[in-house]
């Protein structure tokens, strides 16, 4: 029951999007592995050994809690020297002592909130291999099948209803999905509904009872329904790629098996869910079918998705061995795009995982996973384990270029479904008594590593509910509130808090720099250093640094700053020079601010015009100075004519 719970709840829980919900799943699982390793301590079934994934998932989630484990400043001055200066720079920012230990994370608060969701998946992926163990597998998959055609159709019902709101309760900020549900990201929606549809329709085809088969068809219906109207490329292929599959998986059993002849009693539930999928991917066609087109046509984002994943590489590249720590990617990534481009992920599950745990482990893991689902799939497999065996492998390509699985509500779910698939039962009978010793031992061993798991699970659904507020969008929000309501001291309270759990993060020394600048303190040039020093590709630093050099009446050093800001990011600076021409109409103060770059520098010069009046002389200079530059630029030659 627990079980169940688990596997309906996670993604009905915002899909884990926040720190509570993350707590919350971590939580349910604490009690699913609990529970289930209480039964097992019960139960006087034939034991078997932990399956090589479940170890390297336990050895995933201590290797994420290592990285936020505090280790002696010398030694992570060896092993992560980035994290020992952001340490000391830190402190001096602060007025403080140098730290004596640090984690080895990029960012501890983001990798803190990942230990729960490494143990809630170890715990999910033990807690399913036990049941499945103990011939409840088909129970387990039902449990996850039931959690994606509830998704689906509370998709369903928020379209249908025309929601706003998911739940009536939470309007997303970050996304405008065009199918509202509580994985509020098209991307993460469409990679579970690519999970789930080669999973149900599984269970709809190996259906005893007629009425079981009706509501799994159904079922399969709206997951694929829902997959469609997700408008995610990766979810089409995601679900193509798993319907393909369980087609060739099933297909290979029925050889296998000496059944290659097939009746026509045997094809027609195939091909009455195959008709009931194609008259609703029908029915989603004529009424979205100019909008799917459109969405096909689209490749301007395909160039940076792929130069992103690129970046993602690189991190790895610069962080081979131990990577930077789980959950830590944004935190690398903001040294390469600034805070414009924002990217929590690199899109690619692999790059994530060697930027993150190193390239070893990541080589390591990727290769029992798909060693293990290999195995299953040449044992032939029988429907039901076949539909989730090629739903995880149509999620695995779907995350190959978007993302799905970093998400808790996503991934304890297809943790559960990877457990159920991979266990296998051994055949019951007489056996040696060495063999039956043996046995006893693993069996020992499995109950006490899901105990653990259990225990583990609880301490960590803690600190992730701690970090409500405190992760990185949260923190943000908390940052411009208590900025906005001038309480000065919480606001420096909640600065010092977010150096500590998010030490590489820009925004919050520019918060700091804000801060100081209005307490007219003369060290908010060196938190201005450090707001660029760490985001050397982000504007806001630049221009803020420039407001603060006009206070103090350095004019020329300002203007380098202008210079720089408007090259980073076009019209960054404006506001800042249409106030400095308005008081001052002195056209050379725009003429040495404009960037270096001819083309790049007469654009700087139209759009600083632009802030005076049409006749204005100063604004007559300046598109001089404009067209000297680019003489076919039309705005200073309009305004000429006039």
């Amino acid at each position: 029951m627990t079980l169940c719970v688990c596997a309906l709840a996670a993604p009905e829980l915002f899909g884990g999007a926040f720190p509570w919900a993350v707590a919350v799943t971590a939580a349910l699982v604490a009690l699913t592995a609990l529970a289930v390793g209480v039964w097992c301590a019960r139960d006087r079934a034939p034991r078997a050994t932990v399956p090589v994934a479940g170890w390297a998932l336990v050895a995933a989630a201590v290797w994420t809690s290592l990285f936020a484990l505090p280790l002696p400043m010398a030694l992570v001055a060896k092993l992560a020297p980035a994290v020992a200066e952001a340490a000391l720079a830190n402190a001096r920012l602060l007025g403080v002592a140098p730290p004596a230990y640090a984690p080895l994370s990029l960012d501890p608060g983001s990798t803190q909130l990942m230990i729960a969701q490494s143990l809630a998946i170890a715990g999910g992926f033990l807690a399913a291999w036990a049941a499945a163990m103990r011939g409840h597998r088909r129970d387990v998959l039902t449990f996850a099948g039931g959690s994606v055609a509830l998704l689906a159709a509370v998709a369903l019902a928020h379209l249908a209803s025309g929601a706003t709101a998911v739940f009536g309760a939470y309007t997303p900020k970050f996304t405008q999905p065009r199918i509202l549900s509580p994985l509020m990201n098209e991307n993460h929606l469409g990679g579970f509904m690519g999970l789930g549809l080669p999973l149900v329709a599984g269970l709809a085809l190996s259906a005893e009872s007629l009425r079981a088969r009706a509501a799994w068809t159904l079922a399969t219906v709206a997951v694929a329904v829902v997959g469609l109207l997700a408008f995610s490329r990766s979810g089409w292929v995601s679900l193509a790629v798993g319907v393909v599959l369980l087609a060739a998986l099933v297909a290979y059993a029925r050889v296998t098996a000496g059944r290659s002849r097939r009746t026509a009693g045997d094809l027609r539930p195939a091909l009455a869910l195959a008709a009931a999928v194609l008259v609703a991917a029908g029915a989603v066609w004529l009424t979205r079918g100019a909008a799917i087109e459109r969405e096909l046509s689209i490749t301007s984002n395909v160039a940076p998705k792929v130069e992103v994943i690129g970046h993602g590489l690189a991190v790895a590249r610069d962080h081979p061995w131990l990577g930077v720590g789980r959950g830590a990617f944004a935190a690398a990534m903001v040294r390469h795009f600034g805070t414009q481009r924002r990217y929590f992920y690199p899109e690619d599950l692999p790059a994530q995982w060697a930027a993150e745990w190193g390239i070893p482990f990541a080589i390591a893991l990727f290769a029992i996973v798909a060693t293990s689902l290999g195995k299953v799939a040449l044992r032939a497999p029988r429907t039901a384990r076949a539909g989730a065996l090629a739903g995880l492998v149509a999620l695995g390509v779907h995350d190959l270029a978007d993302f799905s699985l970093e998400l808790s509500g996503v991934s304890v779910v297809a943790a559960i479904v990877f457990g159920a698939v991979v266990a296998e039962r051994r055949p019951t009978g007489r056996r040696p008594a060495a063999t039956v010793v043996a046995r006893r031992t693993t069996g020992r061993v499995s109950r006490a590593l899901l105990l653990t798991v259990g225990v583990a699970l609880i301490p960590a659904a803690g600190l992730a509910g701690s970090l409500e507020g405190r992760d990185l969008l949260g923190l943000g929000a908390r940052l411009e509130r208590l900025a906005s309501s001038g309480h000065d001291d919480a606001l420096g309270a909640a600065i010092e808090d977010g150096l500590r759990l998010h030490p590489f993060e820009p925004t919050i020394a520019l918060a700091g720099a804000q801060r100081e600048m209005r307490r007219g303190d003369g060290r908010a040039g060196a938190w201005l250093s450090r707001a660029q020093a760490l985001a050397p590709h982000w504007d806001a630093p630049h221009v803020l640094t420039a407001v603060w050099l006009l206070e103090r009446g350095l004019t020329d050093q300002a203007l380098l700053e202008v210079r720089a800001a408007e090259t980073i990011r076009p019209g960054s600076a404006s506001a800042l020079v249409c106030d400095l021409l308005d008081r001052t109409h002195d056209a050379t103060l725009a003429i040495r601010a404009a960037p270096a770059e001819p083309d790049a520098g007469a654009r700087f010069l139209d759009r600083a015009a632009r802030c005076l009046p049409r006749f204005d002389p100063t604004s007559g200079r300046i598109d001089a100075a404009a067209r000297a530059l680019a003489p076919s630029l039309p705005g200073p030659a309009i305004r000429a004519a006039q």
